[in-house]
């Protein structure tokens, strides 16, 4: 779908905060820096705590990226650390870091949705959990 997009130019600029760079592949990574001037991202690495110096570094990089025109945001649940979800995970983000990366920039005027994407509920080991996510990132959104 994002190739699609991109090749179609139904997608303006796109930031991926927090990319796993071990699961992304060399071509993957060469795309994306072939296509620096509307495609950015930063690694997980650099993005995982709340209050270092590097995360708000790549959070106000994100945001002078993509929030001047309509963006939305994007979560991956795959990308939240023991997350229902497609390929759960047991490392990640963590759903708090996730519903304040969504409250920083749901309060953006140019900010017109978010997608909550690769959720996959598994009621014997986490019941309720990845509907209750959905719903904390829903009002998150809201009440931003």
């Amino acid at each position: 779908g994002f190739s699609y997009a991109k090749e179609e130019e139904y997608l303006g600029n796109y930031f991926i905060f927090g990319l796993q760079a071990a699961f992304a592949s060399q071509n993957q990574l060469d795309n994306l820096n072939d296509n620096k001037e509307t495609v950015q991202y930063s690694f997980f690495k650099n993005t995982n705590l709340f209050g270092n110096s590097q995360r708000q570094k790549e959070l106000d990089r994100a945001e002078d990226f993509i929030t001047k025109d309509s963006f939305g945001l994007e979560i991956d649940l795959d990308a939240i650390a023991m997350m229902g979800s497609s390929a759960m995970s047991p490392s990640g983000a963590s759903v708090d870091e996730c519903r304040e990366f969504v409250r920083y920039f749901s309060v953006f005027k140019n900010c017109k949705y978010i997608h909550l994407c690769e959720a996959a509920p598994n009621f014997e080991l986490f019941p309720n959990q990845v509907g209750k996510t959905l719903g904390y990132f829903v009002l998150d959104v809201i009440n931003g």
